[in-house]
């Protein structure tokens, strides 16, 4: 996601990504272009799944 489409950004943009088990190896293989903030584990009604959602910001 980020690859293709971090041209879309404005200077310190953020990305919101929706994910299901907490995305460990995603996040390690993540680029200096941009930055983990912060990830929030979801509870989602009917949905017994993980779910996270990752707020990545660009640098």
């Amino acid at each position: 996601m980020v690859d293709g489409s971090i041209h879309l950004l404005k200077e310190d943009g953020l990305f919101y990504a929706m994910k299901g088990l907490y995305p460990t190896d995603e996040i390690a293989q993540l680029d200096s272009r941009v930055n983990v903030l912060d990830c929030f584990a979801l509870s989602v009604p009917g949905e017994e799944a993980e779910r996270h959602l990752v707020k990545i910001q660009k640098n």
